[in-house]
């Protein structure tokens, strides 16, 4: 199909709508940049728009991308023993406090930013209704993103193999009450619950983060 663009200043059309090239996707892309006329303060809290369900990968990308930039997120290598080590993510005080991060976040089996701050957003939201939230956790042989109440397993879905990740939701059933599959694609999700067995769907939550975040 064809590739199209429009630019909008103040509710009005910079220019009419124009074709700028050739494209295999679908939908439509919308990039908005709040005036400060309108708006008067344009400061963005991302922990709140987490909270309301805005933050999904695509946003929290960008703020990898404006950390990375303004030098605020460092990346490094831990050494954890002769099997290999894992990744950490240093984040600088100035970057804690303009956007409620936390200072450090440690994510392992070759997760990446985007992933560690969804998964970081969700441990906030059940930690703000007063629940224990263990990061990392063991069950089994086998480790979960997060762990509430010793009772609710956690995964953020967003790699390419669902067949791998039904594995993994499989085997902590059976330690956990209920397993939690959140993540930020609906077609994604689709294809990790049809790889898992009927019987168990029914002590399984697949969910879009938004989803989460706004329960």
């Amino acid at each position: 199909g064809k590739k199209y663009h429009m630019e909008f200043r103040g509710g009005v059309p910079v220019e009419p709508l124009k074709e700028i090239g050739t494209t295999e996707r679908r939908g439509t892309e919308v990039h908005f940049l709040a005036a400060p006329q309108t708006f008067g303060s344009i400061e963005f809290h991302y922990d709140i728009l987490a909270k309301q369900g805005h933050m999904g990968w695509d946003k929290a990308a960008r703020l990898r991308q404006d950390l990375e930039k303004a030098g605020m997120l460092k990346v490094h290598s831990i050494r954890t023993g002769a099997r290999g080590g894992q990744k950490g993510l240093e984040i600088t005080d100035e970057a804690y406090q303009k956007y409620g991060l936390k200072k450090k976040l440690v994510y392992s089996r070759g997760a990446d930013f985007e992933h560690s701050y969804l998964v970081a957003n969700i441990e906030r939201h059940f930690e703000a209704k007063g629940k224990t939230v263990e990061h990392e956790a063991l069950l089994g042989s086998h480790r979960v993103d997060s762990l509430v109440d010793r009772s609710l397993a956690i995964e953020v879905a967003i790699g390419n193999k669902p067949s791998e990740e039904a594995r993994g939701v499989i085997s902590d059933l059976e330690h956990v009450q209920r397993v939690l599959l959140a993540g930020n694609d609906r077609e994604h999700l689709d294809h990790v619950g049809k790889a898992l067995p009927r019987e168990l769907l029914e002590r399984i939550d697949i969910k879009l983060f938004c989803e989460v975040m706004d329960g």
